[in-house]
C-alpha cells in the first residue's frame, strides 16, 4: 500500500509539473478568468506599456544591406534631422522638375534660359518624391514622416529657418503630431530652429509664435537643461557680422536690436555655424570659425565643406555633420555647367574617387557616416531629409541652382519616386543602429496558444509590437502649387494596431488586433502577413519568403504561399485562423515557413495595399505594420 501510494503522488507531481510546464517544456504562466473570454480589458494585460519602440524593427535594402535588432540605447548619443518646413511657401506657380525638364528639353532649358517651362525666380524640385510635390502643411505628409523618423531612431529636427522665414502654418501642424505621438507613448523626435540670417528678428518671431501662446506644443521642444533649444546668436555683435557679409550697411531700424533679457533665459543657446565662416575674408568677424583651445572648431555647422570631416565643439557637446553630398564649390549646378568641383553622391569621400552607383548605394553618405561613427561625437546632424527644391537665380551670366539641382548634386535622404527609391532611408537606419545602439536580441519563452481560447492568454506574451498612430488616415491634399496635382489616398479597410507573436515547439502564434472589425476578405491584399526564417536577407519577394491570407479562407483555414521574387506564389501549407470582432489569431506551423531549426524570424503585417507586387506601395498606401520595407523580429528560446 506503501509502495502504491509513493507511485501514485509521483504520477500526481509529475502530472501537475507538466501542467506547470506544458507537454513541451515551456513554462505555462498562469491565465487570468474573466467573465467574458472574448473581451480585452487592458488593465489587466501585463504588457500594455510594451511595444513602443524602434528596437526590434529590422531592415533589408534592395542591395542586400541589413540593419539587426538592438537592445538599448547608448549613452549621450543623439541624432538630429535638416528639416525644410517651406514646401510650398515660396515661389510656387508651377510644379518645376529639372531631371524631366532636362529629359524632355536638355540642359540648356534649365541653366541657360527661362521659359514657361523652366520660369527664373521660381522654385524647381531636383526629382520627384515618393509622396509627389507635396506641401509642408500637409497633415498626411507630416504623419508618414513622423513614422519614418521614428522607425530611424531621430531625436531631435533642426527646422530650417535660416532664411527669417518661420512657417507657422506647418510649424503647428508638425509640433501637433508630434505631440499626438509622444502622448501615445512613442519617442517621436522633438523639433528647434536653427536661426542665422536675421538672427534676432528670427529668434523674437520664434518665441512670440511658438514659445509664448502656443504652450500646448510644449512637448514638442527640444530641451536641455530645462530649456527650449535653440540654434542662433545670442550677441548682437554676431546677428550684425552676419548681416555685413550680405551687404547690409544700415542697421537702425530695429531689426537688430538686442534680445530682450527674458528670450536670453527662456532658451538654450546653440551657436550656428556656415560652411563659409572660417574664410579668410571673414577673419576680423565675431562669427569666423577659430580654432578653439582644444583644437577644435566650434559651432553646429549646417553642412561641412571638408572632406575630412571636424569633430566640432558646441554646447550640445561634441558634434558632427553628416550629409548627404556637399558644395565646397559652391552652387552645385556649376557642376553640371562649368564642371566645378563640388562632391555628388556618389563621391568617397574616404577614398578621393567617384564610384559606380554611387548615387544609389550612397557613396558619399556612407563615407561621412563612417567617419562619424569611427570618431563618435556627442551628437550628429543629418542633412537633410527633405531638401527637393532650390530657386532658380540669374547668378554670374547663367541661371543657377545653389543647394541643389539634379540627382547626383543634391542633398536628400526621404524617399524618392524612382532614382534612389528608399536606399537613404534604410542607410540612415543602418547606420544609426551602429552609432547610437547596443546590439541585441531579446528572447522570448516559449508558450502554447489555444487560438479559439480566451483573449486572456495574451495577456503574458511579452513579444508585443506597435502601431505607430492609433488612426487610419487617408490624405486629400493638393501639390505645393495648390493646383498642378491633386493627391487622393482612402484609408485601409482595417486598422491594424498591435501584433503579439510566441512559438512552441512545432508552430508560431499571432494575435493581431485592429482599431475597428476585421471586414470581409475582400481580395489577394487584405491582411496579408509576410514572414521569413533567420534574419534579414535579400530572399524571396524584397525579403519574404512566404506569404498568409493571399487566397480564400476555408474552414477556418488559410493557404501559406512561398513567394517567388516577382511576387507570384505556390501553396505549401495551411495556418488555422481565427476572426473574432477586431481580432485575428493564427496558428502558423514552423515546418511551413521554414523553420525546422530555428525560433527566429521577421515578419510583417499588411492590407489594402494599392499595388501590392510594389515594395514602395508599402509606404503609400495601406495599413502596414511596419511601414514599407521595415520588419519586426522575433526570437524564441
Amino acid at each position: 500500500m506503501k509502495k502504491f501510494f509513493t507511485v501514485l503522488m509521483a504520477f500526481v507531481m509529475s502530472f501537475s509539473a507538466l501542467a506547470l510546464t506544458g507537454c513541451d517544456g515551456q513554462n505555462k504562466p498562469d491565465i487570468i478568468e474573466q467573465d467574458n473570454p472574448y473581451e480585452w480589458i487592458e488593465a489587466n494585460d501585463k504588457y500594455n506599456d510594451a511595444g513602443y519602440n524602434n528596437l526590434n524593427m529590422v531592415s533589408v535594402d534592395e542591395y542586400g544591406r541589413v540593419s539587426l535588432t538592438a537592445v538599448d540605447d547608448k549613452d549621450d548619443k543623439e541624432v538630429g534631422m535638416f528639416y525644410h518646413v517651406a514646401q510650398g511657401f515660396h515661389y510656387t506657380r508651377g510644379i518645376y522638375d529639372v531631371e524631366k525638364i532636362i529629359a524632355e528639353y536638355g540642359q540648356d532649358a534649365v541653366f541657360k534660359e527661362a521659359s514657361k517651362i523652366s520660369p527664373n525666380n521660381q522654385e524647381h524640385y531636383w526629382g520627384e518624391p515618393l509622396y509627389g510635390y507635396y506641401k509642408s502643411d500637409d497633415i498626411y505628409m507630416i504623419r508618414k514622416q513622423v513614422e519614418l523618423f521614428i522607425t530611424c531612431g531621430i531625436d531631435y529636427l533642426v527646422l530650417d529657418v535660416t532664411n527669417g522665414w518661420i512657417y507657422v502654418e506647418a510649424t503647428e501642424k508638425l509640433m501637433q503630431v508630434i505631440c499626438e505621438l509622444r502622448e501615445d507613448g512613442w519617442d517621436a523626435p522633438q523639433v528647434l530652429f536653427y536661426v542665422h540670417s536675421l538672427n534676432n528678428k528670427t529668434v523674437r518671431e520664434i518665441y512670440k509664435e511658438y514659445y509664448t501662446d502656443r504652450a500646448q506644443y510644449s512637448d514638442s521642444w527640444y530641451m536641455r537643461d530645462g530649456k527650449p533649444v535653440i540654434i542662433a546668436y545670442n550677441d548682437t555683435a554676431k546677428d550684425i557680422a552676419e548681416a555685413k557679409t550680405r551687404g547690409v550697411a544700415d542697421f537702425s531700424d530695429g531689426t537688430y536690436a538686442d534680445l530682450s533679457q527674458e528670450i536670453l533665459d527662456f532658451f538654450y543657446f546653440v551657436e550656428p555655424r556656415w560652411p563659409s565662416d572660417g574664410a579668410g575674408w571673414l577673419a576680423d568677424e565675431p562669427i569666423f570659425d577659430k580654432v578653439n583651445e582644444n583644437g577644435k572648431l566650434e559651432g553646429y555647422a549646417w553642412i561641412e565643406w571638408k572632406d575630412v570631416l571636424p569633430v566640432r565643439e558646441t554646447s550640445l557637446g561634441t558634434y558632427m555633420n553628416v550629409a548627404v553630398a556637399s558644395h565646397p564649390s559652391i552652387p552645385f549646378s556649376f557642376s553640371l555647367t562649368r564642371g566645378a568641383r563640388n562632391w555628388a553622391r556618389y563621391y568617397n569621400p574616404l577614398t578621393g574617387h567617384e564610384e559606380a552607383d554611387g548615387e544609389y548605394l550612397g557613396s558619399y553618405y556612407q563615407g561621412c557616416w563612417t567617419q562619424a561613427i569611427e570618431k563618435s561625437p556627442d551628437t550628429l546632424m543629418l542633412v537633410l531629409w527633405n531638401g527637393w527644391t532650390a530657386l532658380k537665380q540669374l547668378y554670374d551670366g547663367e541661371y543657377m541652382m545653389c543647394d541643389t539641382c539634379n540627382f547626383e548634386y543634391s542633398l536628400t535622404i526621404e524617399p524618392a519616386n524612382g532614382y534612389y527609391k528608399d536606399a537613404y532611408l534604410l542607410q540612415t537606419i543602418q547606420n544609426v543602429r551602429k552609432y547610437k545602439y547596443v546590439d541585441g536580441v531579446q528572447e522570448h519563452e516559449a508558450n502554447t496558444i489555444d487560438i479559439n481560447g480566451t483573449y486572456a492568454q495574451w495577456y503574458n506574451v511579452d513579444a508585443v509590437y506597435r502601431q505607430i498612430g492609433k488612426e487610419v488616415y487617408g490624405r486629400d491634399s493638393y501639390s505645393s502649387d495648390n493646383k498642378t496635382y491633386h493627391y487622393v489616398q482612402d484609408p485601409a479597410d482595417n486598422n491594424i494596431q498591435e501584433i503579439r507573436t510566441v512559438h512552441d515547439k512545432d508552430n508560431i502564434y499571432m494575435m493581431v488586433r485592429c482599431g475597428n472589425n476585421i471586414t470581409q476578405q475582400n481580395g489577394s491584399n487584405w491582411m496579408n502577413i509576410f514572414i521569413s526564417a533567420g534574419s534579414p536577407e535579400l530572399k524571396g519577394w524584397n525579403g519574404y519568403e512566404y506569404v498568409i491570407n493571399r487566397q480564400s479562407i476555408v474552414d477556418g483555414k488559410t493557404v501559406i504561399e512561398k513567394l517567388n521574387s516577382d511576387y507570384t506564389g505556390t501553396a505549401c501549407g495551411e495556418a488555422d485562423i481565427v476572426i473574432r470582432g477586431n481580432f485575428m489569431f493564427l496558428k502558423i506551423p514552423k515546418a511551413a515557413v521554414g523553420m525546422t531549426d530555428t525560433n527566429t524570424f521577421y515578419f510583417k503585417a499588411a492590407d489594402s495595399v494599392a499595388q501590392a507586387d510594389d515594395m514602395m506601395s508599402y509606404y503609400t498606401t495601406g495599413s502596414v505594420f511596419p511601414v514599407g520595407r521595415y520588419s519586426y523580429s522575433y526570437t524564441g528560446k
